[in-house]
């Protein structure tokens, strides 16, 4: 309930924090030269890079331990596509995943499109995101690469 949800946000915000080079918690990606970050954005996405390569390939690992979040956090992003797809507001023919991870969201997505491209930085993430999605062969595509 709302007490779980509550300590999900605390974690994740705290992750956050551990982040982001100044401890913000904003969400704007911007550089402005008075950041006293400036010119270390390279540095922050490589360890961000390290962080997500020590994670294990796994649901629990990429969910920070909340493996019990995925089925309810799934049923809401199936639910949010629906009523997107059948308002006929979104193309659903192709989608892509960007952060796809190991590809547990790409599978819902998968229901809804013809085809999904994953995004993934991480090497050892996609090559898990590949196999649990083999049955679904050609429908799915698979690109190691970040989004900067």
């Amino acid at each position: 309930g709302g007490k779980a949800r509550g300590e999900v946000t605390a974690t994740l915000q705290q992750k956050s924090k551990k982040h982001k080079p100044n401890g913000s918690t904003s969400s704007s990606s911007a550089v402005k030269k008075d950041e006293p970050w400036e010119g270390k954005v390279k540095e922050w996405y490589e360890q961000s890079s390290s962080y997500w390569e020590a994670v294990e390939a796994t649901v629990d690992g990429v969910l920070g331990g909340f493996e019990h979040l995925s089925t309810p956090d799934l049923r809401f992003s199936d639910s949010l596509l629906t009523k997107l797809i059948t308002s006929e507001k979104v193309p659903h023919a192709r989608a892509v995943d960007c952060g796809a991870g190991i590809g547990r969201v790409s599978k819902m997505l998968l229901d809804h499109c013809e085809h999904v491209e994953l995004v993934e930085p991480n090497a050892t993430f996609l090559a898990e995101g590949r196999s649990s999605l083999s049955e679904f062969g050609d429908r799915c595509s698979f690109v190691c690469e970040t989004l900067q």
